[in-house]
């Protein structure tokens, strides 16, 4: 018996109707629901969902998002699985709120201003004159921050060069390939994560479709060849390398492959070069106290050795390192043996040339 309020159930009118004609006129049939249309014209909702995939996706996703009303407590000691995962962020021993290039450049400058620049005044304190040691310091200071910020600058200015062309030759694989070989592609990525071969098929068409809006092609049998994808191209644009899509996983994933900031040069060589000048100022503060070489020596052993203590346990705080008496204590004593050895060394060298002449 059909239901009073849905579609199927004839009009009273209708049936009258009918009932009365001995002709029995078949209805037309209706067109087919075009993608994109949605039921508000229906007497019902409709059983198939007509409404576009993204407000298809985003509804999804806000359902499928889990509530603390929905955490499986009784596995957790009564704990919400969210508040642990908060106390294990705030108990670890690695800041992540600090860029790690940026604590990478400042260890950087900072580990070879405090070894060379130490190495040097000692070194030159063999001489016997603290004015010399003040003057060739800074001189080696200058020189040696200059040094480390323009190797940075060159190192991180590499780094976005080789991101780049990386990204424009894989947008062009992707942009002309087929579907089929993406899929070969990303299987061979996820493969190794334990997902099946279909769950990266259905991984791969959803990335070529989020791409192929990104550019707003009309085709869906092969993905889209945009016209700034060429391989002459000098360099890399928001439509070459997008945010989401194929390319930024196969280069994520792939290649191991992070977007660089083009601003990343100019600040890696700033950090480097400034750490490296601060760093190679605590040896030589000293020798500019102290008139007699022989005492600022010694208070710049003292000093030095003491800030390297601090700076290796520091070090290892912000690097990650296990959180144990035993290991800051290896990465103090290492780090002042590298700059104890270095700086040692150059005075014995000194030494011996100025006692051999």
């Amino acid at each position: 018996m059909p239901c009073d309020n849905c579609s199927c159930a004839p009009s009273t009118t209708a049936s009258t109707a009918v009932g009365a004609s001995s002709d029995a006129v078949p209805l037309p049939k209706s067109a087919s629901p075009t993608y994109g249309a949605t039921a508000s014209s229906e007497s019902t909702p409709l059983l198939w969902h007509t409404t576009p995939a993204t407000a298809t996706a985003t509804a999804t996703a806000a359902t499928s998002t889990p509530t603390p009303t929905q955490c499986d407590r009784s596995h957790l000691a009564g704990r919400c699985c969210q508040d642990i995962n908060k106390s294990i962020a705030q108990s670890s021993s690695h800041p992540t709120f600090l860029d790690p290039d940026l604590i990478r450049d400042v260890i950087i400058g900072l580990s070879d201003g405090l070894s060379v620049p130490f190495a040097l005044a000692a070194a030159l304190s063999a001489l016997g004159s603290t004015h010399l040691v003040v003057i060739g310091g800074f001189a080696e200071l200058v020189s040696g921050a200059i040094s480390m910020g323009v190797g940075g600058f060159l190192s991180a200015r590499a780094e976005l060069d080789h991101y780049n062309n990386q990204a424009r030759s894989t947008h062009e694989r992707v942009t002309r390939s087929c579907l089929a070989e993406m899929k070969r592609e990303v299987a061979a990525i996820l493969e190794p994560f334990g997902l099946g071969s279909d769950v990266a098929e259905k991984v791969a068409e959803r990335l070529a479709h989020v791409e192929q809006q990104h550019y707003q092609h009309p085709s869906s049998d092969s993905l889209p060849v945009p016209a700034v994808a060429s391989p002459s191209a000098s360099g890399i644009s928001t439509a070459v390398a997008p945010e989401h899509g194929l390319t930024p996983f196969l280069l994520k994933l792939g290649h191991g492959l992070e977007p660089i900031s083009p601003s990343r040069a100019y600040i890696s060589a700033a950090t480097i070069g400034l750490s490296y000048f601060l760093g190679g100022l605590v040896p030589l503060i000293p020798y500019m106290i102290w008139p007699r070489v022989g005492e600022a020596l010694i208070a710049s052993i003292i000093i030095t050795g003491i800030v390297l203590l601090v700076f290796g346990a520091v070090k290892h705080r912000f690097t990650g390192g296990a959180p144990s008496a035993r290991a800051y204590t290896w990465a103090a004593v290492s780090t002042l043996s590298v700059g104890g050895i270095a700086a040692a060394a150059s005075w014995s060298i000194v030494r011996a040339i100025e006692g051999h002449q």
